[in-house]
Order: structure tokens, then sequence, then C-alpha cells
């Protein structure tokens, strides 16, 4: 468990994102261990476990940054080693219902639930995306993470909150950014693209340009990982009794993206 050097923590998934995080912690002072199934190379100072159950031995938190899909083989694939209190966090971009279920797994196993929603890219910040927090070892989680450098705020100890802002959040981000997609491709016809971007972001606003450029630029890379994530926007917009008229155009929007990459921004 923590000692005065800093808490011990334990990575699934050395992706990107999560080799990212790891060697913000080991930076910070935390003690880390990791397990990947795959074949993978371990950023400095991390190490790396053979089995899930010994890398979780001993872990104040164990983090999961895996895909939605992969979640709850995840979680499930420790349980019996966790300690009785240890904070369990699913990074993973799943729905609330998922992250509902993945909570009484864990408090099953009398281990604390950590449902937590990336709100900006790992890549060029690590630990110090923002983020949220949510569920029975949603407070914990940021008591351990913030003195290490993390962005994180807690939304309540209901898990799927935090998951559910990121969704509801999303309905906006993505849909801006797919509604300037078309007027792009709309400028380029109509043959006066660079008058249409300069007034889009005159319309925004001071740093608009920058945050324009950003948003419609992040859904070109990322096109299929936000397209899955709105996928299951839209089951939970299903849920709360909303017709998904906007976000549903999106979703299509995000497959042209997929299959025709963006339009120039001048």
């Amino acid at each position: 468990m923590a000692t005065s050097a800093g808490p011990t923590i334990c990575i699934f998934g050395l992706g990107e994102a999560g080799s990212l995080i790891a060697s913000d912690l080991v930076a910070a002072g935390a003690s880390v261990a990791a397990f990947d199934p795959g074949d993978v190379e371990p950023p400095d100072e991390v190490t790396l476990h053979e089995s899930a159950s010994e890398a979780v031995t001993g872990a104040d938190l164990v983090m999961a940054v895996t895909t939605p899909a992969r979640a709850p083989a995840a979680l499930a694939q420790c349980l019996d080693a966790i300690e009785s209190g240890t904070v369990y966090a699913d990074l993973s971009t799943g729905s609330p219902n998922m992250k509902r279920g993945l909570a009484l797994s864990a408090e099953r196993a009398d281990v604390l639930f950590a449902d937590v929603a990336l709100l900006s890219s790992i890549p060029g910040v690590g630990l110090r995306a923002r983020a949220l927090a949510a569920g029975s070892g949603g407070e914990r989680y940021v008591e351990l993470l913030e003195p290490l450098g993390a962005d994180v705020t807690f939304c309540g100890p209901e898990a799927g909150k935090a998951a559910s802002r990121k969704y509801l959040r999303a309905i906006m981000l993505r849909g801006f950014g797919a509604v300037a997609v078309e007027a792009l491709q709309s400028g380029h016809s109509a043959d006066d693209v660079d008058w249409l971007w300069s007034n889009m972001t005159e319309e925004i606003g001071a740093g608009g340009e920058t945050w324009l450029e950003d948003t419609v630029n992040r859904l070109g890379p990322f096109a299929k990982r936000r397209r899955r994530e709105l996928d299951s926007c839209l089951l939970y917009l299903d849920d709360l009794g909303v017709d998904p008229i906007m976000t549903r155009s999106t979703v299509e929007m995000l497959r042209r993206i997929e299959a025709n990459g963006l339009p120039t921004i001048p």
C-alpha cells in the first residue's frame, strides 16, 4: 500500500494512453506496476507483470485504460487478487449502464469503484488530461491522483455519472465539429472557403480559430473512436427518452470522415 514515497498504482493497458499516464505517475513519485496481454515494452521504471493478479497485488489504485469491449474482462481477471478497499478505476469510454455494472461487480468483492471520464485527449498532456470521477471510489481516486498532478474532479458517488456527463458533452462537441466539417465542404464547393472560415472564427469570438481548428482536426484521426462513442451515446439517449435526430447525423458524418478524410482548413 501507499508509502511516504507515493502510492502504488497498477495500470491495465500499456497502449499510447496507458503508457503516457504510467510515465507521468513514475515522474510524480508513484510506484507503478502494469499488465498488458500484448507484447509491449513498458515505460522506464514501470514493472510489467505476466498476470493481472500479480500486477494488482499491493496496489492502492488500479487504472484500467482499455476499450469498453475489454473493460468487463479487465475487471474480472483481477477481482480475486485485489485487496479490500483498493480503488479500481475504469477509464474506458463505456456507457453509464456499463459503468454501473462494473461497479456492482467490484463492490461485491469489497473493491471501491471509480467511473472515470476523460474530457481531453491523453497525448500531449498525459496524467494532466481533464477528467471526472464518480462512484464509491471516485473521491479516493481524486485524493490519490491530485497530488501527483492529475486534473480530476469528483462528481458524485453514483457510478455512471462521469460517463453520463462525458456523453452529454460529446453530443455538443462532436456535433459542432461535424457541422463545421459540412460548412467547410460547402465553402470549398462554393469556392469561398477562406471567407467562410474567417467568418466562422469571428462569430465564435476570442480564441475561436484555435478552438475550431482543433475541434475539426480531432475528428480526422479519431473519427472511428468518436463514432463508436456516439453509437453508445445513441443508446443512452434512447434510455433517456430523447429522439437523437442531430446525433444520428453526427454519426453519419463521422462515417464519411472515416472514409474520405477531412476537408482542407484554410
